[in-house]
C-alpha cells in the first residue's frame, strides 16, 4: 500500500551527527527529505488512513465478549408448587455470560467501507510521495542559489578589486599630469557603488544559506556545500506534448486526485448501504444462580438478522452529502489536469528561454570582457576618457553575473521541468 510513497521518498539515509565533509547535491536531497515537517505531516496521514482501514476491516472480524453481574433483592420471594419448595428471587443474584458474534453478510456496507479506506490510504500515500517530489525540488533550487550566490559575491569581489587598483593607477596619473584630477573622483564613486553591490551580494548569499538551512533543518553557518555535479542538464525537448501526457497519466498530485474520486464512488455506495440488512451469527454461554425455573448455566447459537426499518432520514442525508463530496473530488481532478498542462507549457517554455540564454550570456560575457580589455588598453595610452573604461569594465561584470545566473537558472529550470512533467 505505501509502495508509492517508499519509492519516492528513499533512499533515505541515516545521519549521525555534523558532516566534516562539504555536502553534496544529492546529500542535500537526502537531508531536506528527512528532515521536512511537511513531508512528516503527509506521513502521518497515510498512518490515520491506514488506522481507518483497519477500522473499517474490524465489521468482518469475529467478536468475543464477557459480561458478570450481581443483584441484591430484598425482600425474597419464594412459593410452593406441588409441596416444592422454589425460589423466585433470592437476596443475592449474579450471572456470567460468555458472547461469540460473527457477521455473515452485511449486504455491501463492510465491501464499501474497507474499499473506501483503502483508497483514501492510497490518496493520502500517493499526495505524501508528490510532496517527497516537491521538497526535492526545493533542494536542488536551493542549493543552485546558494552556490549563484557565492559565485556572484566572488565575481563582485573581483570587481571591488579591479576598482581599488584604478584607483591607484589614477592617482598616479593625476600626480603626473597625465590625467584631469576628477579621474580620481570618478574612481572613487565607482568603487563605493562597487563596494555597495558586495554588501548586496553577501546578503544575498546569507539570505540563499539560510532558506536552505530551512528546509534542512541545520543551521545557515553550519553549511558548507560541494561543488555542484560537472554535468550541465541536457537540452530541453522540443515538444513537451509526450511529457505533459506522461504527467497527466504518472504524476502523483494527479493520481492522489484520481483515488479520491475513486474514494468518493465509494463513499456513496457505502452511505447507500447504511439501510441493509446484516446477518451474523451469535452464540451466548451463561452461568448464573439457579432460580425458579431458570437452570444454572445456558448456551444458545443462532443466526440474527438486523434490519433498519426506519432511521428517519439519515441514510438519505448522507448520501447526498458523500454525492456533493464525489462531485468536489471530480472538479479537483479535472482542476489539476488543467492546472498541470498550464504548469508544464510555462515550465518548458522557461526551460526553453534558459538554454537560449546559455549561449547568449557566454558570447556577451566573452566580449564585453575583450571590449573592457580593449578599454583599459586605451585609457592606459591616454587616448580615450575615464568613462570609457569605466562604463567597459562595468558591463563585464556584469556579463559575467549574468552568465553565471544563467547556467544555475538553467539547473533550476530542468530542476523544476523534472518535476512537473514525472521525470
Amino acid at each position: 500500500m505505501l509502495k508509492i510513497l517508499a519509492t519516492a521518498c528513499l533512499p533515505l539515509m541515516l545521519w549521525h551527527g555534523a558532516r566534516s565533509e562539504p555536502l553534496s547535491l544529492q546529500q542535500v536531497v537526502e537531508l531536506s527529505l528527512q528532515r521536512q515537517p511537511v513531508l512528516q505531516r503527509l506521513q502521518g496521514r497515510v498512518t490515520e488512513a491506514a488506522g481507518a482501514r483497519q477500522e473499517a476491516e474490524v465489521l468482518g472480524h469475529p467478536t468475543l465478549g464477557f459480561t458478570a453481574g450481581y443483584l441484591y433483592n430484598n425482600p425474597a420471594l419464594a412459593f410452593q408448587v406441588a409441596g416444592t419448595h422454589i425460589d423466585a428471587v433470592v437476596p443475592s443474584n449474579w450471572s456470567a455470560t460468555l458472547s461469540l458474534r460473527q457477521v455473515i453478510a452485511t449486504f455491501g456496507r463492510l465491501h464499501w467501507n474497507v474499499e473506501l479506506t483503502e483508497l483514501l490510504q492510497q490518496s493520502a500515500a500517493s499526495e505524501a510521495a508528490y510532496g517527497c517530489e516537491q521538497i526535492r525540488e526545493q533542494a536542488q533550487v536551493r542549493f543552485y542559489e546558494v552556490h549563484l550566490r557565492q559565485r556572484q559575491v566572488g565575481v563582485q569581489r573581483d570587481d571591488l578589486a579591479a576598482r581599488e587598483a584604478q584607483l591607484q593607477q589614477a592617482r598616479g596619473l593625476v600626480q603626473n599630469g597625465a590625467a584631469p584630477g576628477y579621474d580620481v573622483r570618478r574612481t572613487l564613486a565607482a568603487a563605493a557603488r562597487s563596494q555597495q553591490l558586495l554588501t548586496q551580494a553577501q546578503s544575498d548569499e546569507r539570505a540563499a544559506r539560510a532558506s536552505l538551512g530551512e528546509l534542512l533543518g541545520r543551521p545557515a553557518g553550519e553549511l558548507e556545500l560541494a561543488a555542484p555535479p560537472d554535468e550541465s542538464p541536457p537540452p530541453p525537448p522540443s515538444d513537451a506534448e509526450a511529457d505533459i501526457e506522461r504527467a497527466l497519466a504518472q504524476r502523483l498530485d494527479l493520481q492522489a486526485a484520481r483515488q479520491a474520486v475513486d474514494a468518493g464512488q465509494a463513499r456513496v455506495e457505502a452511505s447507500r448501504a447504511v439501510s441493509r440488512p446484516t446477518l451474523a451469527f451469535q452464540s451466548d454461554y451463561g452461568r448464573r444462580n439457579p432460580v425458579g425455573f431458570q437452570p444454572g448455566q445456558l448456551w444458545s447459537t443462532g443466526l440474527v438478522l438486523s434490519l433498519p426499518i426506519f432511521d428517519g432520514g439519515l441514510s438519505d442525508a448522507r448520501v447526498t452529502q458523500s454525492e456533493g463530496a464525489l462531485a468536489e473530488a471530480r472538479a479537483v481532478l479535472e482542476a489539476g489536469r488543467r492546472g498541470l498542462r498550464a504548469e508544464a507549457e510555462v515550465a518548458h517554455a522557461q526551460l526553453q528561454a534558459d538554454y537560449s540564454n546559455l549561449a547568449v550570456s557566454a558570447t556577451a560575457e566573452q566580449a564585453a570582457g575583450e571590449a573592457a580589455r580593449i578599454a583599459r588598453a586605451r585609457y592606459l595610452n591616454g587616448v580615450s576618457p575615464l568613462v570609457e573604461r569605466l562604463d567597459a569594465e562595468a558591463a563585464w561584470t556584469q556579463a559575467r553575473q549574468d552568465a553565471l545566473a544563467s547556467r544555475f537558472h538553467y539547473r533550476q529550470s530542468w530542476a523544476h521541468w523534472q518535476r512537473v512533467v514525472a521525470l
